[in-house]
């Protein structure tokens, strides 16, 4: 589990900590068997393997899991649906001197690893002075949102 900055909202936190408390029983855990029907349940389901790595992750040799561990496991699986936060994973993997921005050397080696070479010199051009919104030569993440925005209607 990777540490980010998503936060779960707390009517959200408040939801899954109930949830939670309704399995614990009041002891302050669930044992692992128990978190694919506890996920099932607040609508979040996952694939088996995925459960398993996570409780080799979370649980350290022990089949128990406390509300803290859950909770970080929601934050990780709201996290990985939430549209922007995807799109600001994107963000940074393409800026790759973290700049806060995207240059047209970073749009164009993306370009190039990940979608071959079929875009010329100046169809990536094209495509920077379309989302450069502000002109500056560069895409900030709020154009490039706009961008894959248009892309994706």
């Amino acid at each position: 589990m990777s540490s980010s900055t998503y936060q779960l909202k707390d009517d959200m936190a408040a939801d899954f900590s109930e949830a939670f408390e309704m399995y614990a029983k009041g002891r302050g855990f669930i044992h692992q068997d128990i978190l694919k029907e506890l996920l099932e349940l607040v609508e979040q389901p996952m694939p088996e393997d995925e459960i398993k790595d996570i409780i080799e992750t979370m649980c350290k040799g022990s089949s128990r899991l406390d509300l803290e561990a859950f909770l970080q496991i929601m934050t990780h699986k709201m996290r990985s649906t939430d549209p922007i936060e995807q799109l600001r994973d994107a963000f940074k993997e393409i800026d790759a001197d973290g700049s806060g921005s995207i240059d047209r050397s970073e749009l164009k080696e993306m370009m190039m690893s990940m979608m071959s070479n079929d875009y010329t010199e100046e169809e990536i051009d094209a495509m920077i002075d379309k989302a450069d919104l502000d002109g500056d030569g560069e895409i900030d993440f709020e154009e490039f949102v706009a961008m894959m925005n248009d892309a994706n209607p």
